[in-house]
């Protein structure tokens, strides 16, 4: 069997070292550590300046494999394999068996704690965690379900960032911070056929309030007024946008209602719209005329 050790550690490129020899049959049912011992024998007849200690160094295979100091070497090495010789104790073969029991006991540990673990049920999270470990900066995650409607694929809460493949969706940040929950959401996701019903639902503006160019917010709050009210809420804001105390206002309104004994907005509210405007116009008359 012909093999070659390579001992390329020193920094000193003229001391890397390179053997390639035939092992004698008597060798190969004898532990490893004669190949070892002999590799270090020879490199130290070349360089006994830099002598090794054969017991600190140990044999790795092609694959970075220690090899047991007190294995066969017809065991566990192959013909024309090529070895290196690295600095560090050989290992034996309980030394490897006792690692390598203590690597599936970590692993065996690690698969029970996951399964111990609850899984984060917020959109766009997923993470394992142990209650203990919670709490309200835990969880990025976005608060509405994921549309997915054609190729396209977007959370509901941030309709701006739509993706079209599964890891750019994913990575899209969520959009809440707070602590993990474990309580399923009631829809897990939204598809075509919830736009759709969204879009059914969403009442138009009619004619008027478009043409007005009142925002979408207006127009809900003032859709169970009466028209005499909704004239009164646009002098309202408009007032208040050119810096009139809202609550002067408002006070000024509720003692007009009083004064006219307003119990019925769409029949008895005209008069305080009447008088409102009679003081507005008397005021401007009042400010035109000091001109």
């Amino acid at each position: 069997m012909k093999i070659t050790i390579h001992y390329n550690e020193p920094e000193d490129a003229e001391l890397h070292t390179s053997l390639k020899f035939s092992i004698p049959k008597k060798w190969l049912a004898q532990p490893t550590d004669k190949i070892r011992n002999f590799f270090v024998g020879e490199y130290n007849k070349k360089h006994p300046e830099s002598a090794l200690d054969k017991d600190q160094m140990h044999l790795v295979d092609e694959n970075g494999r220690k090899l047991p100091c007190d294995q066969n070497s017809e065991e566990i090495i192959q013909d024309r394999s090529k070895l290196h010789l690295e600095s560090g104790p050989p290992p034996s073969l309980a030394d490897m068996q006792a690692a390598k029991d203590a690597e599936a006991a970590a692993a065996k540990k690690k698969a029970e704690d996951e399964k111990s673990l609850l899984v984060c049920k917020h959109f766009g999270c997923n993470a394992r965690y142990r209650p203990e470990d919670n709490h309200d900066q835990a969880c990025t995650y976005h608060d509405k379900a994921p549309i997915f409607h054609e190729t396209a694929k977007w959370w509901s809460c941030c309709p701006q960032k739509k993706a079209y493949d599964w890891d750019t969706f994913q990575g899209i940040p969520g959009c809440q911070i707070g602590s993990h929950t474990d309580v399923d959401p009631k829809k897990k996701f939204l598809g075509g056929s919830d736009l759709r019903e969204k879009q059914a639902a969403t009442k138009l503006k009619s004619i008027d309030d478009f043409n007005s160019g009142k925002d979408d917010k207006t127009v809900r709050r003032q859709a169970n007024m009466s028209v005499n009210e909704r004239k009164l809420d646009d002098v309202k804001q408009t007032m208040k946008v050119m810096g009139v105390d809202e609550a002067k206002f408002q006070a000024a309104y509720d003692a007009l209602c009083a004064k006219h004994n307003v119990k019925d907005m769409t029949k008895d509210l005209w008069k305080v719209s009447k008088e409102l405007s009679d003081v507005l116009n008397d005021t401007f008359d009042k400010i035109a005329a000091e001109e």
